[in-house]
Parts: structure tokens; sequence; C-alpha cells
């Protein structure tokens, strides 16, 4: 086709050749297209019209093969001097963020190799009964951390100083009997190596409505999912360094009796030196119904632990009264203790109460903390005093409510019990206590030898934290505005992408983390998952975790839903988002 006369005068296309010149600059265009977003689709696509062109030029069997050839070739060509021309990139682990400032106790400063300087309460290398440096007798004192909680990692670092051995709630029995599903909770055991205390993971029934009695059941019954379970919990402590398991399993009944000791026994032989313990809900009659799952002594065969949960004596599920009565406790313990040596033996101690509707008046019961409930007795027209004998506080409220709570008060009382009797302690939960409270218990703690973490540790100090998050990035104009700022005044934060721009701008995705701060995932497109099927908010979800993954090598943790609708589901079939996440193995963060 020329385009200039024998003159030298430019000469236009003919009309035939215009529609020809369109398409080639279209197809020139979208080929320039997919290779800024995708250079294997942009190979792809040449490899196709090639193809194409061999087919209509060549129409024959031969040539269809040629064109097969030619675009299987030429696509597998592509496919891999792409992959051999990117980059390897692999990430740091997270930093994990310590208040020190949170805890009253001393602090030592420690450098793991390869790592900032940390800073990590001090912890006495005290043995489990051993004198303590004053000469009071060590305890222990285990305090339990629920990781569905809010308040809980302020808890952690306000109170592991005091703490002889963390048990992080995190692992629950899978639907398939002998499966267990761990979610990322290694950030606790972390802190409590820091610490100089143990920890331990608990594995529960629940599973995310109830404790699932029938999960239990199905696992004991079958000899194949006992063991299936054994080697599931070995995994779990092979990939992390924990110190040992709790295994809280509730609304049982007497059918599991014989079994249950059976592979507490297995579970122990196979962990060997890392500690077994074993939740059981305090009772005082042996012979009743609520003591039918368990046969104490066998439990505590082979030095396993016994929780002895001397709380929830009057509950959610009952009529008002104390949460844990003095008496009750002191009853329960005795029955405990004839089959439970002491040194196996941790008397459980609640912080917090419940909040009853009125007599006559339906409503659900409400489970406060602490210093909700405090502020509730304080409130105009409350009639809430200590009762001497229960060692609680309990009263009416002016809309007619019945309250009752431990307090720090409560506390120390349940501990000179535990003291008298030579048995440790076991806090429900850390978090939910008011501050301070840990050293109304008048409890040397039993601590061990600090770890130190084979990740970075970044320490901020103060009565209170920020977490400061940012959502939506990475973004080219102000996310390097943002990190300024932040390299300047040394914060660290949390980045939520998309992962849409983070394929866009993967420099500035991995500068976020080259600098130290955490990158979580906010979907792949921003969509508003409480308007989508369950099947396309997975995929939104794990798309974003891929792309980062691929990007760093490394899966986030954290997840925050579009819009703030992480708990928004249209109807009760569907899930939210928030919970989507978590079955994924994510662990989701909201706005506040």
């Amino acid at each position: 086709m020329r385009l200039r006369s024998a003159s030298g005068r430019l000469r236009l296309p003919s009309a035939r050749a215009v529609p020809r010149l369109v398409a080639a600059g279209l197809l020139v265009g979208l080929l320039l297209a997919a290779d800024r977003v995708d250079t294997v689709a942009a190979a792809v696509a040449v490899a196709a019209l090639v193809a194409t062109g061999l087919l209509l030029r060549h129409r024959s069997r031969q040539g269809e093969r040629h064109a097969v050839l030619v675009l299987g070739g030429g696509a597998t060509i592509a496919a891999l001097l792409v992959a051999l021309s990117l980059p390897v990139y692999r990430s740091r682990p997270d930093p994990l963020i310590v208040n020190v400032g949170a805890s009253t106790q001393p602090t030592v400063t420690t450098r793991p190799a390869g790592s900032p300087p940390t800073t990590a309460p001090r912890a006495t290398a005290t043995g489990l009964g051993a004198p303590a440096p004053d000469g009071a007798r060590a305890q222990e004192v285990l305090g339990f951390a629920a990781s569905d909680y809010d308040d809980t990692p302020a808890g952690v670092d306000r109170d592991v100083a005091g703490l002889s051995t963390l048990a992080v709630t995190g692992a629950t029995l899978g639907s398939h009997p002998g499966t267990v599903e761990v979610r990322p909770v290694s950030d606790g055991l972390v802190r409590a190596h820091l610490a100089g205390a143990e920890g331990l993971l608990v594995i529960s029934n629940y599973d995310g409505k109830d404790w699932n009695g029938g999960r239990v059941r199905a696992l004991l019954a079958d000899k194949e999912a006992r063991r299936r379970f054994v080697s599931a919990v070995s995994d779990a402590m092979a990939r992390d360094p924990w110190d040992g398991v709790v295994l809280d399993f509730e609304n049982l009944d007497g059918s599991v009796r014989d079994d249950f000791p059976t592979l507490v026994g297995h579970l122990a032989e196979a962990l060997r030196r890392r500690r077994v313990l074993v939740t059981v809900p305090a009772f005082t009659d042996p012979n009743s119904d609520d003591a039918a799952p368990f046969d104490l002594a066998r439990l505590s065969a082979n030095g396993v632990g016994i929780v002895w949960m001397a709380y929830d004596q009057h509950d959610t599920t009952s009529d008002a009264g104390p949460v844990a009565g003095l008496p009750w406790v002191r009853q329960s313990l005795a029955t405990a203790l004839r089959s439970v040596p002491p040194t196996q033996l941790l008397l459980g101690v609640p912080a917090y109460g419940y909040a009853w509707p009125a007599p006559g008046q339906h409503g659900e019961v409400t489970d406060l903390t602490v210093p909700e409930a405090a502020a509730l007795a304080a409130t105009t027209g409350a009639r809430v005093a200590y009762d001497p004998v229960q060692a609680e506080w309990g009263g009416t409220l002016a809309d007619g409510r019945t309250l009752w709570y431990d307090d720090a008060r409560s506390m120390a009382e349940r501990a000179r019990v535990a003291a008298d009797a030579h048995v440790g302690v076991a806090l429900w939960r850390i978090g939910s206590e008011a501050p301070g409270a840990l050293d109304s218990l008048g409890i040397v703690p039993a601590k061990h030898t600090p770890h130190l973490p084979g990740r970075p540790v970044r320490d901020v100090s103060g009565p209170g934290v920020v977490a400061l998050t940012f959502d939506d990035g990475p973004d080219a104009t102000w996310t390097p505005r943002i990190l300024d700022v932040l390299r300047r005044e040394h914060v660290p934060a949390t980045f939520f992408v998309i992962g849409k721009e983070a394929e866009r701008y993967p420099r500035l995705l991995r500068q976020e983390i080259d600098e130290g701060h955490v990158i979580g995932d906010h979907t792949y497109s921003h969509p508003d998952l409480a308007k989508s099927a369950d099947w396309r908010s997975r995929l939104e979800i794990s798309g974003a975790a891929w792309v980062v993954e691929g990007e760093t090598g490394r899966r986030p943790l954290l997840f925050r839903s579009p819009y703030g609708n992480g708990d928004a589901a249209p109807s009760r079939r569907k899930k939210g988002a928030d919970q989507l996440a978590s079955d994924l193995g994510f662990h989701p963060v909201g706005w506040t």
C-alpha cells in the first residue's frame, strides 16, 4: 500500500485500507495495554494472532497443527521467560508491637541477632514452687488470653510480666473428626516468651456458635480420629515453639468419661516435654451429672495438669447469683484435691461479671469486664455492695437488673484460698480485669528464662497505644508522603492494601514492609462484601492475599473489610465478611 504518489505528494489511503489501519491501530493499542498490565497475556495474544494468521493462510490439517504448536509453544516460552525475569523477594517477618509502657514491671533491653533493640519485661528465673527472692513461695499464675476479644492484646502487654504462663485461644476441633483448625495467634506466644512466661495453645470445641460436644464425642469414639488429632497437635507444636497445650472441651456428657483420659494420655506421651493441661468445670458432688464426663484421677495421670474452672456458678443460662461464691469455691476445690495432686492443679479465678435482666423481664444476660461492671455499680440509683461472705460485689441497678462481679479484692480472696491449698491460679481472662489487679493477688509468679523471638520486635511506651492504620493503598501520590512522615517520627503503622493497587505499585508495597510496617488484606477490588455472594467474598479476600504474598513472599495475617461492613450479613444464611476471613485464617480488624 503506497501512501505517496509518483510526484511525491502525500496520498490518502483508499477506502478499503482504512478499516485495516484502524484494526491494526486498535490491535497495537490492546497489545501495549496488555503488556503494561500482564506481559504473559500480551505474549499469548501475539501467539494467538500468529496462529490465526497461519490458519487463514493454510486452511489444512497441517496448518491447524502448526497454529496449535505456535500458540502453545509461544505462550509457554513467554511464561517461562517472564517467570525467570521476575525478581525474587522475601520480606522479613512482620514486626511485633509491644507496649512496654503498659506494664508496671521493670524492663530489660535485649537485642536479637539481626533485629533492632527491643525491650521486654524483666523475668526472674524462679521455678514453680521454688522460693522467690524475697522468701515467698513462687506459684504458677496462668492467664487466659482470648484472641477474639479486642482488649486482649493491651491486657497481655500490661499483665504478662506478672504471669507464669499465658494460654492463648486460637485452635478448635475441625468438623471432620481428628482435625484441628489453628488460627494465627503466635503473637501471644512471642509476648509470653519475651516476659519469661510459658506459652500454651488452647484447643477448644467451640464451633463459632456453641460448645460442640458432638465433635468431641466423634473424636473420642474413633481410634483413627484420635491418632489424627494427636498428629495434628504435634504438627502445630512443631510449627511454632509452643510450650504445650490446654484442652478446653466443654458441654460434654458421661459418654466421654472412659475415652477422654485415653486421648489425653496419648497426647501427653506424644508431646513428651511439652505440657498438657485439661480444663474441668468445677463441681462439688463427684456423683453429679456435671462430674460424669471427668475421671479426674485418670485425666491427671502422667503429670497432666487440671485447670479447675471455679467460676460460672451462676452464668448466662441460670438465675442471677454469685459468679463464684467463695464458699462454693472452697467446697469445689476440696472435691478436686481428693483426686488431683496439688502440684498439678490450678484454681480458676474469674475477673468479670454478669448483669441479669430485672425479675419478670425478658432479655439477654450481659457479660461484663470488671471496669464495665464497676461503672454500672457506680451509676445513680444502683445498690451494689461487697458481699464479705461470697467475696464478690452484688446488688441491683436502677433499672432492676441484678449485678454480680469479681474485682481485684475478690481475686485476692481466691488467690489466698489457692495459696493455702498449695495450688496455682488460672485467671479468666487477661484484659477483662482492672489495671493492677494482678498485683493484688499477693502471689509471686514462678518465672522462666526469657526467650528471644526469631522476628523483629518494636517497643512502644506509654499508658495507652493507638494503632495507626491506612486503607485502600498503595497510592503513588500519598503513600510515599505517609511513609516519609512515619519514618521521620519513628512510628509503625499497618497498611490495609487493595490487591489491584498492590499489583500496580509493588515497589511501594515492598517499601512499606522494608520500613517495618505491617501489611493487611483489604480485598482485591474493594467491593461491598455485604452485598456479595460468599464465593465472591472469599475470592476477593484470598485474591488480595495472593497478590501480597506473590510480591513480598509473606501472606498477610490481618483483614479489614471495605466500608466497615465486616459483621454485616443480609441474611442468617450468609456469613459476614469477618467470619469468612476468620474461616480463611485471617484475623479481622475493625475501625474501632
